[in-house]
């Protein structure tokens, strides 16, 4: 398979507006927009405690907060795991379940779907960008899931410096 173009390398390099969205609610201040599928990072107004958990370049490092909740968010079957409705809607930016590891399901986003056909059979391969570790890999569309609702709703609290530099 040829090298991945430049633009998916990494998250850091996706169009789209800042983190987090928030409107403003009756008899409150603002609340943190959820629809549209979109789940929020968190960039850390003070100190925090780190733990590296990914380099792609000296201008993209990627830190979880000591307190992550990174395997609380995993699945450990895929029995508990809905399949996409229509592998016909898979396109890049959406957020999916996707299998980290042999067994394991980890919150990813879709950055390049690459449709590929052999001898007679068309299949697709996904770049998945894991948003809770901080790096992607390659793998058939057919073995990603849909997410959750919750998974959804529980925002980025990974810290990518490339936005700061």
């Amino acid at each position: 398979m040829a090298e991945q173009p430049a633009r998916i390398r990494t998250m850091g390099f996706c169009n789209r507006p800042g983190s987090p969205v928030l409107k403003s609610v009756h008899n409150r201040l603002q609340e943190m927009h959820t629809e549209n599928g979109k789940i929020h990072r968190i960039i850390p107004k003070s100190q925090a405690i780190c733990l590296l958990a990914h380099i792609d370049s000296p201008n993209c490092i990627w830190f979880k907060m000591v307190n992550n909740i990174t395997e609380q968010m995993q699945l450990h079957k895929s029995a508990y795991l809905e399949p996409l409705n229509n592998l016909n809607e898979v396109k890049s930016y959406i957020y999916v379940m996707a299998p980290i590891k042999e067994g394991v399901y980890s919150r990813a986003r879709i950055l390049h779907v690459q449709p590929v056909k052999y001898k007679e059979t068309r299949f697709s391969f996904v770049f998945a960008h894991f948003i809770d570790e901080g790096y992607g890999a390659w793998m058939l569309e057919i073995s990603i899931s849909d997410i959750s609702e919750q998974s959804q709703n529980f925002p980025l609290k990974n810290q990518n410096k490339s936005e700061q530099f």
